[in-house]
Order: C-alpha cells, then structure tokens, then sequence
C-alpha cells in the first residue's frame, strides 16, 4: 500500500506527547514505537508498542474525534512508513477499502490487548506480570537490558517493588541482577510464574 508520504525517524525520537496537534495517520513497515501514559504523580505506564501493520490507538482516536494527543510515542527501533496527511485521513478510510478494513481490524486486535493489559493490572499477581515483561523482553542473550524504572513503566507499577520483586526472583536463582540490566537464569521457573493468576 502506498499511501501518504514516505516518513523516517531514528531511535529515541518523541514522536508525540500529550496536547500535540496529530499530523498524521502512519502506516509503519518497519520499526517500533512504545505509547506511554504518565500520571500527575510521574509514574508511566506502558500501554502497548506499535509494530508493522498495527495502528495507534491514540493517533487513531486523534483524528477521528479531532483530539489532540493524551500520551506519548517514542520511537523504540528505527522506523520508516508513510504517512497519511490528517487532512486526508477520512477521505482515504472512506475510499479505499482494503485499507479500511486493515484500519478496523488492527483496531480491534488494539482494543483486545487493552482488555489483556486491564486484566493483567486488576486480576493477575504482580510476580506473574513481572515474569511475563522478563520474558517479553528478553534479548538473544538471556538478558533484559532495561532498569527497574523501565520494568516499574512496563508491569504499571513502582520502581521500589520492583526492585524488591526482583530481589527475591534473584535470591530464587531466577534472575541474575546486573549492572546494565538482568539476566534470567532459569526461564523454565520464570514461565511457570508468568502463568500463575
């Protein structure tokens, strides 16, 4: 699909924030971008990471409700994409079909990791949500280069239990806390957390 104009930005980039004016609706075909909410009191939470062939809630609920932003993207791997002008954004949701139909379906995929992420907050343990970030974020070296404030972010809760959480899967044999992140030492162990309710 070619749509919109072509579109890059390279790791770190803030592609939105809250109150920003929405450009535009992109269509990514490579890269990443991690949607992050932040309270009054400064704790983050991490909503969801758009990848190829997924949309933004958040720029979806711009142009269609004429919003400003409520939260923030930051641009996790370098992406390029195309980007649909807002100004012509219900124009071509309306005309072309298949794009309509990619749009609606990607939404509705959104929307159900939503109903997880509630679930996951209100009806599951921590140390199971811990887990299933560890596993999730895990690179091809067993490790998870991320701090305890990035990990608070992704299981919305605070860096101190976090901290203590990870202390104890440490003193388990679990994970291995290191300088620049963890490493998970028995991923087995840490599976069988990730499923505990």
């Amino acid at each position: 699909m070619n749509i919109g104009r072509k579109f890059s930005a390279p790791k770190g980039t803030t592609l939105f924030s809250p109150g920003q004016e929405c450009p535009g609706f992109l269509i990514l075909k490579q890269g990443c971008i991690k949607v992050t909410l932040t309270g009054s009191s400064g704790r983050e939470v991490v909503l969801y990471r758009v990848h190829p062939g997924e949309v933004c809630l958040q720029t979806f609920t711009c142009l269609i409700e004429d919003q400003t932003y409520a939260a923030e993207g930051v641009v996790e791997e370098d992406l390029r994409g195309d980007l649909i002008p807002a100004s012509q954004f219900r124009q071509v949701i309306e005309q072309d079909e298949a794009f309509r139909n990619d749009v609606l379906t990607s939404v509705a995929l959104r929307f159900g990791e939503y109903q997880q992420l509630i679930e996951d907050i209100a009806l599951t343990g921590f140390d199971a949500r811990l887990a299933k970030v560890l596993l999730r974020l895990v690179d091809a070296t067993g490790v998870v280069p991320v701090t305890h404030t990035a990990l608070a972010a992704e299981t919305a809760s605070g860096r101190a239990y976090v901290s203590r959480r990870l202390a104890e899967f440490s003193r388990r044999g679990i994970v291995e806390q290191l300088a620049d992140g963890i490493r998970i030492c028995n991923a087995p162990e840490l599976a069988q957390i990730a499923e505990q309710k």
